[in-house]
């Protein structure tokens, strides 16, 4: 993190739980594993907002075709076509 950040976006990790609907467990594993950056002003820990809204649009997976069927969906009709065969 190179500390470029506003202080209005900084949140502390029982406000980053409840935005990002987790437990403060969760968040503080994060941080203890340095899975997301954080900055500390004496014992408290700060978040900043935008670093952890990058993560999050890092880490999406996007939509497949709707009118493509999954690979899994494949796998799964071509098992029950052979097993209808056989019956």
């Amino acid at each position: 993190m190179t500390g470029d950040f506003e202080l209005a976006d900084l949140r502390t990790v029982d406000e980053l739980a409840a935005t990002l609907r987790v437990s403060v467990k969760t968040v503080r594993n994060w941080i203890y594993t340095r899975r997301i950056p954080f900055t500390r002003l004496g014992r408290r820990i700060y978040i900043p907002l935008g670093v952890v809204e990058g993560m999050l649009r890092r880490n999406a997976v996007p939509a497949l075709n709707p009118f493509q069927p999954s690979p899994s969906a494949l796998r799964a009709g071509g098992a029950k076509a052979k097993g209808k065969s056989h019956g």
